[in-house]
Parts: C-alpha cells; sequence; structure tokens
C-alpha cells in the first residue's frame, strides 16, 4: 500500500524547529506518513523526516516574504505530496495554488498575526493597520477554502471556527519521556530563565529586585546588544550570571541546578494582551524540569498555575509583587518542591506533545 506522501513548508523557520521538525514532522514520520519539509539551509534526513533544504534564508524580510517564499513553493511542488502542511503567513498565495493542483492543504497559524503586525516596530505605522487588514482577509479566505487549520491557543478558536469547521488546536506543549522521573530540585537561590532575551520579557523588573531578595538570576541566551547593556548599567545585574546562547542541553542542565524558574512577560499583542497565549512554552519547560515558577498572571497562564499549584503569577510592571514571589519561594523550600513536584506530575499527565499528537494524527486521518 502506497504511504500516504505529506510536505511541510516554512520560509521563516529553521529547518529543525521544534514545532515544525522535532513535534509534527518527526510524528508523522514515525506515524508511517512518508514526510518531507522544505525549509531554510541545507537538506538532511533525520528522524524518517526528508528535509528539502532552500539555502540561507535572506536577512531582508521583504525578500523572504516576495522570492523566497516562492522558492519554497518551487521545491515543494517536486516532491507532489498529496498533504501539503503551510507554517508561515506569507505561504498563503502558493496555498492557493496547490489547491488549484488538486492538493490537500493546512494552515498552522503560529500566532495571533493581526495583532502582530499591528505591533510591528519595523513596519511604518501607517502600514501597521493596512498590512493587518490585508493579512486578515487573506486568512479569512485561507480558513474557507483550505482543508483543515490549525491553532496554537484557544483565543485563536473564535476567530476560525467561523470560518472553517476543520479547526483544531495543536499547541506547543513538551515532549516527555513517559519513564522520566521528577528531578530532584536544587536547594539553593538561583532563579532562571533560558530564552530570547528580550524587551517584553522585563527582565529589568527581576534584575532591580535581586539586591532586596539575596537571589542569583541566572540569565541564558541571545539579545539586542542595545537592551543586554541597558540590563548590565542595573545594580542588580552584580548578582547576574549572564550565560549568553547556550544549546537545548545546557539550557536543561542550568534548569536543574536552579531553584525557580521565571517567565516574566508583557502584556503585549504577542502574548494578547492580559490573555497570554499556550504558543509559548516556557512554564511549561519549568514544569517538565520539577521547577516551581514565577511567570505573569495572563489569564491562560493563571488558570493553569492556580488549578496545578505548581508556581506563583505575577503583575509583570509590579516590582514589590514579583520580589514576594521570589521571597516566597526562595524562603520556603519544601513548599516549593512541592510547587515543583506538582507541575512536574500535570506535564505527564496532560500538557505533553503526546495529548498534541493524537490531536494531529486526528487532522491527517480527517482529510
Amino acid at each position: 500500500m502506497r504511504k500516504v506522501k505529506v510536505c511541510h513548508m516554512t520560509s521563516a523557520h529553521s529547518a529543525t524547529d521544534v514545532r515544525i521538525f522535532h513535534k509534527q514532522c518527526t510524528s508523522l514520520a514515525k506515524a508511517g506518513y512518508e514526510t518531507y519539509l522544505v525549509a531554510p539551509g541545507d537538506s538532511f534526513i533525520e528522524n524518517g523526516v526528508q528535509v528539502i533544504g532552500v539555502g540561507l534564508k535572506p536577512a531582508s524580510r521583504i525578500k523572504r516574504m516576495f522570492f523566497f517564499a516562492k522558492q519554497v513553493y518551487k521545491k515543494a511542488k517536486e516532491v507532489d505530496a498529496d498533504i501539503y502542511h503551510l507554517h508561515d503567513p506569507e505561504l498563503l498565495p502558493y496555498g492557493h495554488k496547490l489547491k488549484k493542483l488538486g492538493k490537500k492543504v493546512i494552515y498552522d497559524i503560529h500566532e495571533h498575526y493581526v495583532q502582530t503586525i499591528r505591533a510591528k516596530v519595523w513596519l511604518p505605522k501607517p502600514l501597521r493597520a493596512i498590512s493587518a487588514m490585508v493579512y486578515a482577509r487573506k486568512e479569512k479566505n485561507a480558513c474557507k477554502r483550505f482543508d483543515a487549520i490549525i491553532y496554537v491557543t484557544p483565543t485563536q478558536l473564535e476567530l476560525i471556527k467561523p470560518y472553517d469547521a476543520n479547526a483544531y488546536m495543536v499547541t506547543n506543549f513538551p515532549i516527555v519521556d513517559a519513564q522520566a522521573q521528577l528531578p530532584v530540585r536544587s536547594e539553593n537561590r538561583k532563579l532562571c530563565f533560558a530564552g530570547g532575551i528580550l524587551p517584553r520579557g522585563l527582565h529589568e523588573n527581576l534584575i532591580s529586585m535581586l539586591e532586596e531578595c539575596d537571589a542569583q538570576y541566572e540569565l541564558a541566551g541571545g539579545g539586542s546588544l542595545e537592551y543586554l547593556n541597558k540590563l548590565k548599567l542595573l545594580q542588580g545585574w552584580q548578582k547576574v550570571n549572564f550565560r549568553g546562547k547556550t544549546s537545548f542541553q545546557e539550557a536543561q542542565i542550568l534548569m536543574q541546578k536552579s531553584a525557580v524558574g521565571v517567565a516574566i512577560l508583557d502584556y503585549d499583542a504577542n502574548n494578547m494582551w492580559r490573555t497570554g497565549t499556550l504558543g509559548v512554552t516556557k512554564i511549561f519547560e519549568y514544569m517538565l524540569n520539577g521547577l516551581p515558577l514565577i511567570c505573569t498572571d495572563f489569564v491562560l497562564w493563571k488558570k493553569i498555575v492556580d488549578t496545578e499549584q505548581c508556581g506563583i503569577c505575577v503583575n509583570p510592571h509590579d516590582k514589590d509583587a514579583i520580589k514576594k514571589a521570589i521571597l516566597h519561594l526562595l524562603d520556603n523550600p519544601k513548599e516549593a518542591t512541592q510547587m515543583g513536584a506538582n507541575g512536574f506530575k500535570a506535564v505527564m499527565e496532560k500538557y505533553n506533545w503526546g495529548t498534541q499528537e493524537a490531536i494531529l494524527f486526528k487532522v491527517y486521518e480527517n482529510l
């Protein structure tokens, strides 16, 4: 019996993107689909996935959206797959071309693009509203014409369901080892963060509190030189151990050697303001590593954290609340350890890729 051939397409993400390659493509290959991924970079075969590289992604966003996306389409068309899975807004026109060729097409909406486009600082202000409106029309059209729509967070459902009954939520919960044991929490006074060090992370609000908390901040990741220099001017920077960019394995070790995980993000368009998004997986990474967490009181995050009793949610602009949360967890190690255990149990049972993999398979089986 011939295998169903599927082809994922991305012009904006790397070929080893966790959601696209390590989760979706790897799961589909494991399930018996002949799986291809057309993406920036070089070609390779891994985990049963045949990656077709289309070269270096242009630094210019304009070139990427209008020229590089076409290269991705041409290579993907050559695969002659039965099902095409699109991961970027600039690929929407090519999804319609593939539909005309009789192909099944899935559009995977990673973010609330209408909101995030309005917040793009690199776009001139007059163009932001126009670009958001144009994209909204294209997304609505795609929802009506494509065979399935995938979204990552519950608040997208109300935008998609009116136009497409074949809409599914497949979110970014972490991959877990079913045999994994609860990591032993380190009883020290180290807070940790590993990821993109961006202004919307509001690291300055935490760093400025370190002097009053007798704590050390293990900070790993890349960011703009301008923002990092701003952080280095804070008095609390002397208690920051800045590690720069780290590998996935190094980040795991960092979390395992820390006492508390921190995810204090701003109320911005990327996070749907105060609602939050399950597309940002930082809290689940901490839970998987048995860490109690301090995070923004987004509606979606707070519901999980309060239900699972795995941390403390704070207003990201309330420095006093941040300080109290830090001191509470560091000064009450038994309670903090129990929170870490609660979070680990919740991830192993609910918030893991296995639960989402089953939904992904359902999407494909229903086409």
